[in-house]
């Protein structure tokens, strides 16, 4: 089959790519790595500007997958620091909110293909073509006119098409949770 789109990675990005263009028509896959729900333990924080990215796709209760929010933010860096308050940032639940921002692509049109690891993606006259592997198979490939790249900055294509040096800087950042416990 051909496919407007691929999307490598079913996390927060990638499902948001793909239901948006899903939903604007587009035949989409999106191929993950993990079999899901998978339990991820990093980015359960959400800034204002994500949530409200998310809300539109899942309305305001981020599909159920609040846990709580927070009250200020302390930003210290060498010998400075600084305190905002405010209720910007959320803490999310990454199983059950990978889920939902999934299951909305899916119900706006997109295949989600979870257990796949894929092996390599090659530029060809026409588009691409997507090797993967799912679970217990051998090689399937498909052919797409794009390839969205949303297994993160280490992923094999994103290293790939980097043309710029990476920096990192150092800033630590403190939140006080406030959860349904507290």
């Amino acid at each position: 089959m051909q496919w407007d789109t691929v999307v490598l990675g079913g996390g927060p990005s990638g499902a948001m790519a793909a239901y948006y263009l899903a939903n604007g028509g587009a035949k989409v896959l999106v191929l993950e790595r993990d079999n899901l729900p998978r339990f991820k333990l990093c980015s359960g924080v959400l800034t204002g500007y994500s949530q409200d990215l998310a809300a539109d796709v899942l309305g305001s209760d981020l599909g159920g997958a609040v846990i709580g929010s927070t009250e200020q933010t302390i930003v210290s860096w060498g010998a400075g620091e600084f305190t905002l308050q405010h209720n910007l940032l959320r803490f999310v639940d990454r199983a059950r909110f990978d889920a939902a921002l999934l299951e909305a692509a899916h119900d706006a049109g997109a295949s989600i293909m979870p257990g796949c690891r894929v092996q390599g993606s090659v530029r060809t006259p026409s588009g691409w073509t997507v090797t993967y592997l799912p679970d217990g198979e051998g090689p399937h490939a498909v052919r797409t006119a794009r390839v969205i790249e949303a297994r993160g900055s280490e992923a094999p294509l994103s290293r790939t098409l980097q043309r710029h040096q990476l920096y990192g800087l150092g800033v630590e950042i403190r939140v006080p949770y406030v959860g349904p416990n507290q």
